[in-house]
């Protein structure tokens, strides 16, 4: 019997991660799964708004906290913005206060491929969110596939081109299907 053997890739990566998130928005259920992409959204333009800020700040300040020993390189913004990115991810899962309610809900059938539509939409939308961060670049930026940490995963990766190169879908099909889902269950 031969052993099939995986070698990991970036393509691997991206369908991994975009199977954990859909697995997990049906273990929370579809009106958490759409909870979760408003919140991405929101927590993708606080970190970018916070971030700028964070990076006029060590510029403007940047030979004091040299004297203070304390670095200030571009990878370590890309880390705090990552962290910033997770906490206010995970605060306003938990306490945002947002709740999704609508009137009716379709049929089982309509719920799982619901479920199935936004979770990958969000999967993809993380992923173009943590691009952004990790690049430094504005939203929908195309210099993101030349930047030096993105080109060559693009170039060894079918599945990062297409999430590169199609920024666009990916930052607005969650919003477009969450209009869908609540003109669809609202409605009767």
């Amino acid at each position: 019997m031969a052993l099939m053997t995986v070698a990991p890739s970036w393509d691997l990566l991206v369908i991994v991660f975009v199977g954990i998130v859909v697995t997990y928005s049906f273990i929370i259920g579809t009106h958490e799964t759409v909870k979760m992409t408003a919140v991405s959204y929101i927590a993708l333009i606080a970190t970018l708004a916070i971030g700028a800020v964070l990076a006029r700040w060590t510029q403007t300040t940047s030979s004091t906290l040299s004297m203070l020993d304390i670095p200030v390189s571009g990878n370590s913004l890309v880390i705090i913005k990552l962290l910033i990115f997770t906490i206010i991810l995970i605060a306003l899962a938990i306490r945002g206060g947002l709740t999704i309610k609508t009137a009716d809900e379709p049929g089982m059938i309509w719920k799982t491929l619901l479920t199935i539509l936004v979770g990958g939409a969000n999967a993809m939308l993380l992923l173009t969110a943590l691009l952004t961060i990790v690049t430094g670049q504005m939203l929908l930026s195309p210099g993101i596939a030349a930047h030096p940490i993105v080109a060559p995963i693009a170039q060894a990766s079918t599945f990062a081109q297409v999430l590169v190169f199609n920024q666009e879908l990916w930052l607005s099909l969650p919003a477009l299907l969450l209009l869908i889902i609540g003109i669809g269950w609202n409605e009767k």
